[in-house]
């Protein structure tokens, strides 16, 4: 186990890293951003992530991202998942059916 900061991040050597935090959902990325604090996991649902939205989101500095809609699909040039990795924050894309699986 090994502490950075603002989080821990454990090792499993089956999975590798494992981030553990609150999540907190939100379908409409800029409502999030509003309660979403550097303990928190931020659980969007927003098809390619823009600019804005990822440097609000990095603002935020949560632990990570969890989306579950593609982040990014092609369809466009898009800074938006670049942005956020780059500011550190983790960005993973799951499907869609999180948020059934999980609440605040």
């Amino acid at each position: 186990m090994a502490s950075a900061g603002r989080t821990t991040v454990e090792r499993d050597p089956a999975t590798g890293p494992v981030i553990t935090g609150t999540a907190r959902l939100g379908r409409r990325t800029k409502d999030l951003v509003k309660r979403l604090g550097p303990e928190d996991v931020a659980v969007i649902d927003h098809r390619n992530l823009d600019r804005i939205a990822a440097e609000e989101l990095a603002e935020c500095r949560p632990l990570a991202v969890v989306n579950a809609a593609p982040s990014f699909d092609g369809s466009y040039p898009n800074p938006g998942p670049l942005t956020l990795v780059r500011a550190g924050v983790p960005l993973i894309d799951v499907p869609a059916e999180v948020f059934d699986e999980l609440d605040d």
